[in-house]
């Protein structure tokens, strides 16, 4: 028996019995699993930042190490956004750095620097949808 791999991006509106699984838009396929993954959007209402921060097309932006916006570092952080990476150890390194900022224990660079380092990382990504992914060997140096 031949497997195949089907992705929906619909909604389940039901899954029955004999494996038929019906979705939100009428389509009905045969299926031996069914895989659920979430794939986030970020969203953020509450924060008005006059467009220093843009969030959209599945990213956050602009941000320096993926954390720290330069204009309103270190009042402002983000932890948690990075995509296809162990997550929980990634927030756990990414608040431990936050920590250590605001404590005054660790220094960003200058606004300018970051902007910088910012520019240079959304010029290596093809896609604006990768943009928070970190590669393994960025991690490995963690």
């Amino acid at each position: 028996m031949e497997a195949k791999l089907a992705t929906e991006p619909t909604i389940i509106e039901c899954a029955h019995k004999d494996g038929k699984v019906e979705f939100e838009d009428g389509t009905i396929v045969h299926a031996d699993v069914i895989i659920h993954y979430t794939r986030y959007k970020y969203h953020y209402p509450f924060l008005k930042s006059n467009g220093i921060v843009t969030v959209g097309d599945n990213r956050v932006g602009p941000l320096y190490k993926h954390v720290f916006p330069p204009s309103l570092a270190p009042q402002l952080s983000f932890v948690g956004l990075n995509y296809k990476v162990v997550i929980f150890k990634v927030m756990e390194l990414q608040a431990k750095w936050v920590a250590k900022v605001l404590s005054g224990t660790v220094e960003l660079p200058s606004q300018e620097a970051m902007a910088s380092s910012v520019e240079e990382l959304q010029a290596s990504y093809s896609q604006s949808h990768s943009l928070h992914y970190i590669p393994s060997s960025v991690l490995l140096q963690l």
